[in-house]
């Protein structure tokens, strides 16, 4: 081979290699996602003509169409919603309920409410005031009736006055019981309230055994002494009341507010005033509590140190030197039903089949008088629907009196079934 044809060989294959070697390199850079960004070209799209904009300050803020508010349900449509209204409530005057207030709404004044909402309302109560805008009763037969009985008791013993309301479910007891605590505040009375003495045993505050065997919360009667010496300040002389803040600010160990709690009780049976101890759900403190003992037993109420000072009131062992003991059973919560204290009220017969503990034998009292709250009466109920239309409660402009006898037959006078029943379409 000639030497000029070699090197035309060897030129080529270099030639070929570098070619070679470029082609391998393309490959190697274009991967698939590569491939795929080449490929794909980017499609310039034209813009579509626009309808004229308009600007911000031409838009009209917060309003709709007109065929936006038709198929509307919130608050822009009036077919279906209704802003509450300011209802002028009566209240009651100076010296709490009288015969004026009979068979219409009422409230108390706006003093006497702010100390009603120290001491809170009953859970099962406090859903239903949430409808109106201030807590609002009718003056029922059975709420004058109670009132007068409170005003008898007035320069009497406390153990000479002992009530517990009862009823079915959903009666009205709780409603007539925060009532005559109105009443009470509204004459100048001291006033102990209990709205849930559930909360005294269901085990919600911490608890301590006492070298004595005494189990005491003392959270708890913290709590319950600030808010007695908040609502009833103005009895108490200046030293009392003085002395009360102290013994409330003491209150760090147990044994401290055991002492606290035995101290401000006997300061107000020393005053010259009279005093309502009222408790609504009165029952769980004669039924079994949440609370162990070290050996994982249950605890009864006479074992934990403020439900026994209650109960000793209740039953007359301790009392008031003048004043009243007013209770009300619930039916809400089924663990606290006690047959002990409905086998002493004569609610149900008593069984040789059911046992009753020592400990709260020892604390029934056949002279505890129960006071059975009836079901509205046609008056009261019409009162109360009159009242609902005003509060929009009732979606009805003009209930007639057909729709009224249906609520009215359908609830059975049941207090909490007929405000059901009036905030349904019936």
């Amino acid at each position: 081979m000639s030497s000029a044809r070699f090197r035309f060989l060897l030129n080529h294959k270099y030639l070929f290699d570098a070619k070679l070697i470029n082609i391998q390199r393309t490959s190697f850079s274009t991967t698939i996602p590569a491939l795929a960004k080449a490929q794909v070209k980017k499609e310039v799209k034209k813009k579509a003509p626009a309808f004229k904009q308009v600007r911000n300050e031409e838009k009209p803020k917060g309003k709709r169409s007109q065929s936006s508010n038709e198929s509307s349900v919130g608050k822009s449509n009036p077919k279906f919603y209704k802003p509450k209204p300011i209802v002028e409530v009566e209240e009651t005057k100076p010296g709490g309920l009288n015969v004026d207030v009979s068979g219409k709404v009422y409230t108390y004044p706006n003093d006497i409410m702010e100390k009603i909402n120290v001491f809170g309302v009953p859970p099962i109560m406090s859903k239903e005031m949430k409808i109106f805008p201030k807590l609002s009763w009718i003056a029922r037969d059975a709420t004058l009736d109670l009132a007068k009985k409170l005003d008898g008791s007035k320069n009497k013993p406390s153990a000479e006055t002992r009530i517990v309301l009862v009823g079915p479910l959903g009666v009205g007891k709780s409603s007539i019981l925060l009532q005559i605590v109105g009443h009470a505040l509204a004459s100048d009375w001291i006033v102990i309230y209990i709205p849930s003495a559930i909360d005294l045993v269901n085990g919600k505050y911490a608890y301590v055994k006492l070298s004595s065997g005494d189990y005491v919360q003392p959270t708890l009667i913290a709590k319950i002494l600030k808010q007695i010496h908040s609502v009833n300040r103005d009895k108490f002389a200046v030293q009392d009341s003085k002395t009360i803040t102290d013994l409330i600010d003491r209150i760090k160990d147990p044994n401290t507010a055991q002492t606290a709690l035995e101290q401000v009780l006997d300061k107000i049976d020393k005053s010259s005033m009279p005093v309502l101890l009222a408790i609504d759900e009165i029952n769980a403190l004669y039924a079994t509590t949440e609370f162990t003992s070290p050996d994982h037993t249950l605890l009864e109420p006479g074992n934990l140190f403020l439900p026994r000072t209650l109960l000793e009131y209740i039953s007359g062992q301790k009392k008031f030197r003048n004043g009243a003991v007013i209770g009300a059973t619930s039916l809400v919560h089924k663990p606290t039903l006690s047959y002990a204290l409905d086998a002493a009220l004569h609610l149900t017969e008593v069984s040789p089949w059911k046992q009753v503990s020592p400990e709260i034998a020892r604390y029934i009292n056949k002279e505890v008088k129960s006071y059975r709250i009836s079901e509205y009466s046609k008056n009261e109920a019409k009162a109360l629907l009159d009242f609902y239309i005003r509060n929009n409660v009732v979606h009805e402009d003009a209930p007639t009196d057909e729709s009224f006898t249906k609520k009215y037959m359908l609830s059975n006078g049941n207090a909490r079934k007929f405000l059901e029943y009036c905030s349904k379409r019936l």
